[in-house]
């Protein structure tokens, strides 16, 4: 049962994963139409992570080239483009500052200040004058520009705030279109795995009904040898395995109790045959037999003592001190017989207690149960030959 049991949960689990899967693919076949315009609409503007920022950057410099190369224009002039240039005039100042030199020869420091500055203003006059040639002016490139940056804010506006968050939009627009492609493979592996598993449930369930089907014969023959002892002379009882839909977790079949307690009629399930008397006999029959095995601790028998009497109830309570060696069991009786064969007699009756009826419950010592045991037998429970009568019942009962 063990073995069913486990190959049964990973059957389930593997079962659920394609009711997942599938449940995830219809859900990606619906949103097919609208993740493939993601995807698509995404990956043909082809963006790069940046990019809105370098174009930004570009349409400035070429909304204003002509502005620029003007300021250049200009720059490059005043440095170093006529005789009054700065870097010419800074020429004539060089020669000034030679003759200082040659009377004070300890200011060479002064010299390479004037270096510095000077090739430092000439160098910025000719990057200037390049500067001012290399500015692009091109409208058409301007438009190409203005049209991507208008692309890029519809994306933006739709998938995302950044261009970033736009491309793992159509990433994973993309991804989950891949699942309808995957999900099949995907599929085809699992319902696989779930054919080979369900093989091995339906080998260790077949197994398992072997075993029980030795089993129930076995139960069904001792409970039958115990029930003539219990006043059911007629009586036959047969444990069937009754086949479900599909294998579960305890087998393929549940097993269920079934008697006929009359010659000639067909044994049918317990519950729908047996009087409550019947029932707790037939209980008690089991109960006799799997004892050892039951992990139920404490049995409650009712009307056990249902149409029986005489010698058969000498039997029934007999059984039900066999049982009590390994179960805590209650009986509720109304025969001497049963309840002689108790370890422990409690009283139970009612009595009225300031105007209300109460149930009260007594625990008998000896002398008090020989008096209870003469009372149940119709006798006149404080004559003595009742009381040796109720005294020969209770020893005969504790052995």
């Amino acid at each position: 049962a063990g073995s069913v049991r486990a190959v049964h949960g990973r059957v389930r689990e593997i079962r659920q994963q394609i009711e997942e899967l599938e449940r995830r693919r219809r859900e990606v076949t619906e949103r097919g139409d609208f993740l493939r315009f993601q995807a698509e609409e995404i990956e043909a503007a082809g963006l790069s992570a940046g990019e809105d920022e370098a174009l930004e950057e570009e349409h400035r410099r070429l909304a204003h080239s002509e502005e620029l190369m003007a300021i250049a224009a200009r720059m490059a002039e005043a440095l170093s483009s006529d005789d009054d240039a700065l870097v010419s005039r800074l020429a004539a100042l060089r020669r000034g500052l030679d003759q200082l030199l040659r009377i004070d020869t300890a200011q060479t420091e002064l010299a390479e200040l004037f270096d510095t500055a000077y090739y430092a203003l000439d160098e910025l006059g000719n990057r200037m004058s390049d500067y001012a040639t290399a500015v692009e002016h091109d409208p058409a490139r301007l438009e190409d520009i203005r049209r991507r940056q208008d692309l890029i804010y519809r994306l933006k506006v739709k998938y995302g705030a950044t261009v970033e968050e736009v491309i793992e939009r159509g990433k994973a627009a993309r991804i989950e279109l891949e699942l309808i492609d995957n999900a099949e493979w995907e599929l085809t592996a699992l319902r696989k795995q779930e054919a080979e598993v369900a093989a091995q449930l339906d080998s260790h369930a077949a197994e398992l009904t072997a075993r029980r089907a030795r089993a129930m014969q076995s139960l069904a023959s001792e409970v039958n040898a115990v029930l003539p002892d219990l006043g059911m002379n007629g009586g036959r009882f047969e444990a069937a395995g009754i086949p479900l839909p599909m294998t579960g977790p305890f087998g393929a079949e549940e097993v269920e109790f079934q008697v006929s307690l009359n010659k000639g009629f067909d044994p049918r399930p317990l519950a729908q045959v047996a009087s409550g008397g019947e029932l707790s006999r037939v209980m008690l029959a089991l109960k006799t037999i799997l004892a050892r095995l039951d992990a139920v601790p404490t049995l409650v028998f009712d009307e056990v003592d249902t149409g029986v009497g005489g010698r058969v109830a000498l039997q029934v309570g007999d059984k039900m001190r066999q049982v009590a060696t390994s179960h805590q069991v209650f009986a509720i009786t109304h025969l001497p017989q049963i309840a002689s064969r108790a370890h422990v007699h409690l009283l139970v009756k009612k009595h009225e207690h300031d105007g209300t009826t109460a149930t009260r419950v007594d625990l008998l010592n000896a002398e008090e149960r020989v008096r209870e045991i003469a009372r149940m037998l119709g006798g006149d429970p404080e004559s003595e030959v009742s009381l040796e009568h109720a005294r020969e019942l209770l020893e005969r009962g504790a052995k």
